[in-house]
């Protein structure tokens, strides 16, 4: 089931699986914005990263002495959303915890999912309400696709991500199993605002970033000197930027988080996991991220 939310300038179509986007139509040209998850390549849209982002050292944790097993992102992107109210440019979707969530995740939460059109821009929000007796963590992140559009002559790298300001940035490195290593790419982008999209680029997975200055990016073409969207993302502790490794794939994720991998050196505790979020009795937190045409 999927709902859909429009305006003069923007139509978006939300499963209700997931809460996940799948659809964003620039109406002024036609043309989708969003990857279209081909099974051969990579068969999500923009899936919502919760209770956890990235991978878990041994896709496991442990929590007041007991541990649990998580798969890579948690399981929200994989569980049926209600709406709870819509209209023709805003929907909101809840998740809230089970029976199912709780043996795998030991804590009662509310997770809401708010798609708003706003002219040309389609604002996504996140809310995590804490509904537990005791302080819960958790970790969050959005995972979108967007398709990078080839006209006849280009190639992906005739594209490339513009930062709002110029950047020293540090790529922090993934191992093979998904985990961080300790590794450090230092000064990956230093002094530039343009990150060329190459293939190469993902051979070891995703570029992962932190302590930039931009609060927005965006998705260049180089020969037209164009904008194709920009991504807002302020406030998000951690960026990354993912294609699959060697699918040469046209398509390319942006993606703010609150929290990331594991480190091959973790103990698999979760209140040492990094970037992990605490949330007191009765508060929530919230953040947001928004897709805007030019």
């Amino acid at each position: 089931m999927t709902t859909v939310i429009e305006n003069d300038f923007l139509k978006a179509k939300i499963k209700h699986d997931g809460a996940e986007l799948c659809s964003l139509i620039n109406k002024t040209t036609g043309k989708e914005l969003i990857w279209q998850a081909d099974p051969k390549v990579w068969r999500r849209h923009a899936p919502i990263l919760f209770p956890f982002v990235g991978r878990m050292k041994d896709d496991q944790y442990t929590h007041e002495g007991k541990t649990y097993k998580m798969g890579q992102h948690g399981f929200a992107r994989d569980r049926q959303f209600d709406v709870k109210s819509a209209s023709a440019e805003k929907v909101l979707f809840t998740l809230t915890a089970d029976e199912e969530s709780l043996k795998i995740y030991p804590f009662a939460f509310e997770l809401r999912v708010q798609y708003a059109l706003e002219e040309k821009k389609l604002v996504i929000g996140y809310q995590v309400v804490n509904t537990d007796q005791k302080e819960i963590l958790f970790s969050i992140g959005a995972h979108p696709g967007f398709n990078v559009p080839l006209n006849e002559g280009e190639h992906f790298n005739d594209h490339s991500l513009c930062f709002e300001q110029e950047e020293q940035l540090d790529r922090h490195m993934l191992a093979e199993n998904g985990l961080f290593d300790g590794r450090v790419d230092m000064g990956y982008l230093s002094g530039k605002r343009h990150l060329t999209l190459n293939f190469d680029k993902f051979d070891e997975d995703a570029l992962v970033f932190e302590d930039y200055q931009s609060a927005h990016v965006d998705l260049v073409n180089l020969k037209e000197k164009t904008a194709l969207l920009r991504f807002h993302f302020k406030n998000f502790p951690y960026l990354g930027i993912w294609t699959k490794p060697k699918a040469h794939a046209n398509y390319i994720c942006i993606e703010p988080w609150f929290g990331i991998a594991d480190y091959t050196s973790g103990n698999e505790e979760l209140a040492d996991k990094a970037g992990i979020q605490r949330l007191p009795e009765g508060h929530s937190f919230g953040c947001q991220y928004a897709v805007e045409i030019p």
